[in-house]
């Protein structure tokens, strides 16, 4: 339903409900007024009947036609009894009423079968018993009429109110129907900001907070475009050697020349390759907005990934050295883990020179666990610490063959774990690259059988 809708069912909800309460409360109070006005006109009617009473039954004549009723006129009843209790006379019903009156004041009584509200007293004589008396429903028949009529006119007003108020709330809500107009109209693949001021107040908060969303989606949109451009960049330098050497490779007749061209060709097609697959690792976890998270044995991760990369750095020259400490534990989901610390070892070797050392330490520091990678490069230079984690970044300098994502994915993972890592200087020369991981509850397990 729109907000015009429930506000006026809420409010004509809301106006029946009050009404009805106040029918009830004016019917009340109506009911002890009406019981009121009922004592009284018992009292007054046996005052006449006593000064009228004598010690004999009297002759009743009935009343003339011509006398109008009243809406308020009850059906009172007036009886003479004597001491003995014996009828004498009845005026106002031919109805034989039995039962003689006891004792003075008022009484609520059943006679026939039905409730009746009495008032006895004896009169000047003290022979004769004068009750007056009226059916105990003429009360409520009163209360309920006066009730009536005061809630008639508010049941009358709610739909008129209801009317004038959906008229008006159609004219406060125009401005908001041309609000969204203006946004229909809008040409959602120019992602251009709302130049109109809003007719009402309250629309203007609104107007912000879509133009700042259209600038979000503004530079979203162009950190897309760029991580496009650029990654047909980076494919383009290996695509295009491979064109070359190909071309070379389909014209050169000397075999050595020919293998060094498929070599070169087979060297860029696995730049491609592995510029492919960090593209796809950085899709895969850009798109992960929570990771299933389990604890992780330290010792036993770093030794797999120690497992993967050892052929590499024996490629490059270079030596990894680990210091595992205690069988600590992380909370993290392995897979993911195990690439965040691929992608920092694969970028510790690619930057130390031959015949140097990669380190990698554990230390248990309570409530979280640190993994610390150091190598033996040129290190990173303060100012560029807070950059080298965005996509296709690069240092000056930096070896050829690097994609510029795998920093990219090591802090897209970590945000997952809500983990962080801290860049420093290392020693010996180089830089340091320190992962801190919340601890579990369970830090120290047992090492599983057939662990490396």
């Amino acid at each position: 339903m729109s907000i015009r809708t429930r506000l006026i069912a809420g409010l004509a909800l809301g106006l029946l409900v009050f009404v009805g309460m106040l029918v009830y409360v004016v019917y009340r109070k109506a009911l002890v007024e009406a019981g009121e006005l009922v004592d009284g006109d018992l009292v007054t009617t046996a005052r006449i009947a006593v000064q009228l009473s004598g010690n004999e039954a009297m002759t009743v004549s009935p009343a003339p036609a011509l006398l109008a009723r009243h809406d308020y006129e009850t059906s009172l009843i007036v009886q003479f009894w004597s001491r003995e209790g014996v009828l004498l006379t009845q005026v106002g019903s031919d109805a034989q009423l039995t039962g003689s009156p006891r004792q003075s004041g008022f009484l609520d009584v059943v006679i026939g079968g039905r409730q009746w509200c009495t008032y006895s007293v004896l009169n000047a004589t003290g022979r004769v018993w004068v009750r007056t008396m009226v059916t105990g429903d003429a009360r409520d028949l009163i209360a309920a009429d006066i009730a009536w009529h005061l809630a008639k006119p508010a049941l009358i007003a709610v739909p008129i109110l209801l009317t004038m108020l959906a008229l008006y709330l159609s004219y406060l809500l125009r401005p908001l129907g041309a609000f969204s107009g203006r946004l229909a109209r809008t040409p959602l693949n120019q992602l251009t900001q709302l130049e109109m001021e809003p007719t009402a107040k309250e629309l203007a908060p609104m107007a912000g907070a879509i133009n700042v969303l259209v600038g979000r989606m503004r530079s979203e949109r162009d950190v897309e475009r760029a991580f496009i451009a650029d990654a047909a960049h980076e494919l383009r330098t290996p695509l295009a050697s491979m064109r070359l050497h190909a071309q070379n490779a389909q014209a050169e007749t000397d075999p050595p020349r020919l293998r060094r061209s498929l070599a070169n060709i087979e060297s860029g097609s696995l730049r491609a390759t592995h510029l492919v697959n960090q593209l796809l690792g950085l899709a895969q976890y850009d798109g992960v907005k929570k990771l299933p998270m389990t604890p992780v044995r330290v010792e036993s991760l770093v030794r797999n990934v120690l497992a993967t990369v050892l052929p590499i750095a024996d490629a490059q020259g270079v030596e990894i050295v680990s210091e595992l400490g205690a069988n600590v534990a992380v909370l993290g989901e392995p897979m993911a883990l195990e690439v965040m610390m691929q992608n920092l070892l694969a970028n510790a070797i690619q930057f130390s020179p031959r015949d140097s050392t990669v380190s990698v330490r554990v230390v248990d520091m309570g409530l979280r666990v640190d993994i610390a990678i150091s190598d033996s490069g040129p290190g990173v230079p303060k100012e560029a610490r807070r950059h080298i984690f965005e996509r296709f970044a690069r240092l000056p300098g930096s070896p050829t063959g690097g994609s510029g994502l795998g920093l990219s994915i090591v802090h897209r993972i970590l945000l997952l774990h809500r983990a962080t890592i801290n860049v420093t200087a290392n020693a010996r020369g180089g830089a340091r690259f320190t992962v801190s991981l919340r601890a579990t509850s369970a830090k120290y397990l047992r090492p599983a059988s057939g662990d490396v």
